[in-house]
């Protein structure tokens, strides 16, 4: 879905969903352990829905790519997806860096299961695969191929964190902390608006863990 310009006030026909209370780096920056570092501290807090019925990396994974959904995902399979998912989080996994930022910007050393937890995806926890192995296993299918290149249509997006529900976003790379987010009736998607704003970007989307959108359940919880 192309990017149009962001609104400067909401849809004529429109539900609003969240207003953003925490941005990412664009994604194209997440070579950077500290940028690497603060998304994943982003999507520990996903509090919609609940940590306990969905998997946060999961989440993370389908909101920064919805193209997965769509043109890519007959040209790799599950497995190349998410070993490619995992190399772009090895930095920090492996323990050479961020690691210990992490434990602290989340306060893991206090809630060690929920940390666990964190690490769970699919049919794997990716702490205890790398501990067993002893760092990453560079034979797995897809390891190799570069994620924010092949499955991020627009690496200049940002991830958001809503400050109402705790949903995860995918944002234009020029949104901003406070923005709010809205469904559009007219264009059937996620859209962001500023009061006053010109010449910027819209589009978002938000993802559920197991890859269906998020705007549904939005929807029927907004007030």
């Amino acid at each position: 879905m192309h990017p149009s310009k962001l609104l400067t006030n909401q849809p004529s026909k429109a539900i609003y969903i969240d207003s953003i209370a925490t941005l990412s780096d664009p994604l194209s920056s997440m070579s950077s352990t500290f940028s690497l570092v603060s998304l994943l501290t982003m999507a520990y807090h996903i509090r919609t829905p609940l940590p306990s019925n969905q998997e946060r990396l999961l989440t993370l994974l389908n909101t920064m790519s919805p193209a997965l959904r769509t043109e890519t995902e007959s040209r790799y399979s599950r497995e190349e997806i998410l070993n490619s998912f995992v190399h772009f989080l090895s930095p920090v996994l492996n323990g050479m860096a961020g690691m210990l930022e992490l434990l602290t910007n989340v306060d893991a050393f206090s809630r060690p299961e929920d940390f666990r937890q964190f690490w769970n995806l699919e049919r794997s926890n990716l702490i205890r695969d790398f501990v067993e192995s002893g760092g990453p296993l560079r034979g797995m299918q897809g390891y190799d191929v570069p994620f924010l290149e092949t499955f991020v249509k627009d690496p200049s997006c940002r991830i958001a964190l809503g400050s109402n529900n705790g949903i995860l976003l995918l944002v234009p790379g020029d949104a901003e902390v406070g923005d709010d987010v809205w469904w559009d009736e007219d264009e059937q998607r996620l859209t962001v608006s500023r009061k006053g704003a010109e010449d910027l970007n819209t589009n978002a989307e938000a993802y559920l863990d197991n890859g269906s959108r998020i705007t549904v359940m939005a929807i029927s919880s907004a007030t």
